[in-house]
């Protein structure tokens, strides 16, 4: 034991098997002489800090495990300019090498100019349900739609998170989709002109019937 106050953390089990945790610490004190005499201990029970602690880790861990496997492309701009969050589905989106970028800017300059604006205007939030990435590679732009929240605590902007969801496979599904109404459309009408024709030989043969009949029995009332 020095002559200097000691902290140390211990945990205790309790009888009934519960895990306590005790901030402890040791403090001399001095006769006349100055020589330590006595060393008084202090315990202050911080179980709770430590069950708080514990759970704020398991919530950050979930968050960041959510966000890296996020199929909508995710990322967060800090009122800084550090991206702390920018996850592997935006990475692949965007087509960024895989460090993903180091200055907002870069991301910026990605964006559709309609997006760059509300993201300058400052608004709390904003939403682009479609929009589109890469126009200038035609065909192969890629639609998305685009979110905007500003992070905030009280009055303090945190950041801006961003998110994007990639509409290409909503787009081929919508393609599909007035294909197959087109084709169906194609099969009534054929359906119907079918129909017409069937009924147009009915009557021709029936016709034909009456005709045959009348020339082979002599019956002149029945060929007109």
């Amino acid at each position: 034991m020095t002559k200097q106050p000691q902290y140390d953390q211990h945990a205790w089990i309790t009888p009934e098997g519960e895990v306590c945790h005790y901030q402890v610490t040791a403090v001399p004190i001095y006769d006349d002489n100055g020589d330590v005499s006595a060393i008084m201990e202090m315990g202050m029970d911080v179980t709770e800090l430590h069950f708080l602690r514990d759970q704020g880790e398991l919530r950050q861990i979930m968050l960041s495990s959510i966000v890296s496997n996020s199929l909508r492309g995710l990322t967060i701009i800090a009122s800084d300019g550090d991206i702390p969050i920018l996850n592997q589905s935006l990475v692949k989106l965007l087509g960024l090498p895989a460090i993903g970028i180091g200055h907002p800017q870069e991301l910026y300059d990605l964006l559709p100019d309609e997006v760059n604006q509300k993201i300058q205007s400052g608004e709390d939030s904003f939403y682009f349900p479609e929009t589109v990435l890469f126009p200038e590679r035609g065909d192969e732009a890629i639609p998305v739609s685009i979110q905007g929240t500003r992070l905030r605590i009280g009055s303090n902007v945190l950041g801006l998170l961003l998110g994007f969801h990639d509409l290409r496979e909503v787009k081929k599904l919508e393609k599909a989709k007035v294909e197959a109404e087109r084709m169906a459309a194609v099969g009534h009408t054929v359906s119907g002109l079918a129909h017409g024709v069937k009924n147009l030989v009915t009557a021709l043969e029936g016709g034909m019937y009456m005709l045959t009949s009348g020339m082979n029995t002599g019956k002149p009332e029945r060929i007109a």
